[in-house]
């Protein structure tokens, strides 16, 4: 699961229960996507006990980039790009992750991913054999 994918999953649960689009955008018209983001930003700040920061002198870094050449960011711009990015369920839209200033992903591959699937692969041997 994704982030995107959890976001829109959210949002299409409380579509099918209120029987209503957009039931959390925050104004009218305004984006229901950005307002989930925002939400879900400080609601895992919240979780983890450390203050929602933002970009600033001395605070941990963490970020997410999207491919600004994916095709389906084209033209998108402020609210609009976490439109594009959080409903047309693809994951291949995030580039890079930093955690605490630490690149974790880059092109879209955590770097780790290697290492894990191999792990993976030989406990699924292990425990399927």
């Amino acid at each position: 699961m994704t982030v995107s994918g959890e976001l829109r999953q959210l949002e299409y649960s409380q579509h099918l229960s209120e029987r209503a689009r957009n039931v959390l955008a925050q104004a009218p018209g305004g984006s229901t996507e950005r307002t989930l983001f925002e939400h879900a930003h400080h609601g895992s700040a919240q979780a983890l006990g450390v203050p929602v920061s933002g970009i600033a002198v001395g605070a941990p870094v963490d970020l997410v980039s999207l491919d600004a050449n994916h095709p389906g960011l084209t033209a998108h711009r402020e609210d609009g790009l976490f439109d594009a990015w959080i409903f047309p369920a693809n994951r291949t839209m995030v580039n890079c992750v930093w955690r605490r200033r630490v690149k974790l992903v880059e092109k879209g591959h955590h770097h780790l991913r290697d290492a894990t699937e191999a792990h993976y692969k030989q406990f699924i041997k292990r425990i399927l054999q």
